[in-house]
């Protein structure tokens, strides 16, 4: 479950419909089987009374004979009585074997017969027919209760199938009130679950528009701070206290540039760009960073190996990787604090190993000795909006993740519960290139010559932009928008050495004046800046355009345009 839709009260509505509806349909079944268990004894009962009636004839006859046996001789008596014993032993037998459970009135009128059967036996004609007198009443009264006990049966079974067909109208009718019971339940909480997860998204969109917005406004005024502090540093003595403060500036301005980038990228409007990084300085940076942001008693601890290679990343996507797990070890210690080590050291791996490829890899390790991590969650860690913090979004690991494979790597965690601390690792694939060198002497004294062209709409951006042309040798003019810079150059398009253009600007954009400026002129160099999402810049399949993203310094620019500009010379 998210955490969308972890606050959500859970709905036992459909829980105890279902209990009931199994309730109604286990009485439907029993009403069945008692419906058929008396069909069947009354079936019973029903044999019972055809054997009685069959018994009650043969007694009829034998009474009959037994009474013109009275007044017959002693002689002819002897020679009938066996005949009408062995048909009173013959009735009585195919009762028992007939009836497996006869009525009691039944099985008086049975024991008389055999009774009758021995008088006979003994030439007792007087007892014989008392005896069979006594039998016929017997079974008389046996089968008026057998035919009221199979009436009463009868009635309740037509009762009970009544019954079953009134309940079975009832379960269906109650059944398709239940379906659509159920179906509103769940459309309610369905409507629930949208609603709380649309309010996230839209929370979170906003935040991101936010963060965009104030990154591409930030980025703007970050130019003329770094492009005013880079100017007025060539003017100042070195080791001067002026110069140290000016250094500063530029330092704080830079990291402002990092936060920035990052801003960016939550956004989703940072370009990545691969190239050899020194992971150490990207730790060293980072941790200069965080240390404001973690909590006052959690004491950062690194460990930097020595001679680490490269890799190539994004520098300031790493910085966040790193960013994000200093500061859920922080979250961890909590207001107790504690230490969170960082260090960096380098890995072969052999073989197939978390899907990565064999090679040497570099590590970033961040660990803390906080409670730990237990089993569930730690098999959570990684995955989206799973968070453990009352305010959390539980997106944090889940990008640092993201980030990692997409250059390649892999992330580790193991966690120790009581004071055990939980441990990430970050391995990347080492490279082979080299990090970038400081510029040479030459770099610095390179500068273009003729006249450039500055559209900016941001005041602060022109004119350190402006400063910055006229200090690399240009002839600047500036445009406050895109519909003037347009303007300018079709006043006289052969004029220009070469633009630069911002991508966002009221009423023409710099996509639409770099589609006049081609139109124009196809081979001129041109500068394309952005303070928000470089992605929207036109430049691909342009050699004749370059991307320079907000905020630049002096040195960028220099280089942007040395790389693009063919006119250039060293200066002397």
């Amino acid at each position: 479950m998210t955490s969308a839709t972890r606050g959500l009260p859970e709905d036992r509505s459909p829980r105890v419909l279902q209990i009931v509806r199994c309730v109604l349909w286990a009485s439907v079944l029993a009403f069945v089987v008692s419906s058929v268990w008396l069909m069947m004894s009354a079936r019973e009962l029903r044999h019972q009374v055809e054997w009685s009636a069959t018994l009650l004839g043969d007694l009829s006859r034998v009474l009959k004979k037994t009474h013109r046996l009275v007044v017959l001789p002693q002689s002819e008596i002897d020679e009938r009585v066996p005949t009408i014993a062995q048909a009173l032993r013959a009735a009585s037998d195919r009762i028992d074997a007939a009836c497996t459970n006869p009525n009691p009135g039944l099985r008086r009128a049975v024991r008389r017969m055999r009774v009758a059967a021995r008088h006979a036996d003994q030439g007792l004609a007087a007892e014989l027919l008392d005896e069979i007198d006594e039998a016929e009443g017997e079974l008389r009264v046996a089968l008026g209760a057998l035919a009221r006990e199979i009436g009463s049966r009868w009635d309740s079974v037509w009762i009970i199938v009544a019954s079953s067909l009134v309940l079975a109208a009832a379960v269906l009718f109650f059944s398709e009130s239940y379906a659509r019971a159920r179906r509103r339940l769940t459309e309610s909480r369905m409507r629930r679950e949208t609603a709380t997860r649309l309010g996230v998204a839209q929370r979170s969109e906003s935040l991101t528009l936010l963060a965009g917005g104030v990154a591409h406004d930030l980025n703007n005024l970050l130019v003329g701070i770094l492009g005013n502090t880079d100017l007025v540093l060539e003017r100042v003595q070195p080791d001067t206290l002026e110069h140290e403060c000016l250094e500063d500036i530029g330092a704080s301005a830079r990291r402002c540039a990092d936060l920035a980038r990052q801003m960016l990228s939550f956004a989703g409007a940072g370009r990545k760009e691969s190239k050899p990084v020194d992971v150490n300085r990207v730790v060293t940076d980072t941790l200069r960073l965080v240390r404001s942001s973690i909590g006052p008693r959690c004491v950062l601890t690194p460990t930097l190996f020595q001679g680490l290679p490269v890799v190539e990343a994004d520098a300031t996507q790493l910085g966040q990787v790193l960013l994000n797990l200093v500061t859920n070890a922080s979250d961890a210690l909590g207001q107790d604090g504690g230490i969170i080590a960082v260090s960096t050291k380098t890995v072969e791996i052999v073989g197939d190993h978390d899907g990565l490829d064999p090679g040497r890899y570099v590590v970033v390790e961040v660990r803390d000795n906080g409670p730990g991590m237990d089993d569930d969650t730690l098999a959570r860690a990684f995955e989206p909006f799973f968070t453990t913090k009352p305010s959390g979004r539980g997106l944090g690991l889940a990008a640092a993740l993201g980030i990692v494979q997409d250059h390649g790597g892999s992330m580790r965690v193991r966690s120790e519960r009581d004071g055990g601390g939980t441990t990430f690792e970050v391995l990347l694939p080492a490279s082979a290139g080299v990090a970038p060198e400081p510029p040479s002497s030459a770099f610095f004294r390179w500068s273009g010559a003729g006249d450039m062209l500055l559209v900016d709409d941001d005041e602060a951006s022109r004119a350190a932009g402006r400063r910055m042309l006229e200090r690399l040798g240009f002839v600047v003019e500036v445009a406050e928008h895109g519909g003037d810079g347009l303007l300018r150059f079709e006043a006289e398009p052969r004029r220009w050495a070469g633009a630069v253009v911002d991508v966002r600007m009221p009423v023409k954009s710099g996509s639409e004046v770099l589609a006049v400026m081609r139109r124009h002129r196809a081979d001129m160099p041109v500068v394309v800046t952005s303070g928000g999402d470089g992605r929207k810049a036109p430049v691909q399949g342009d050699a004749h355009t370059r991307f320079l993203q907000k905020p630049y310094d002096l040195d960028a620019l220099r280089l942007v345009l040395r790389d693009l500009m063919d006119d250039c010379v060293p200066r002397d």
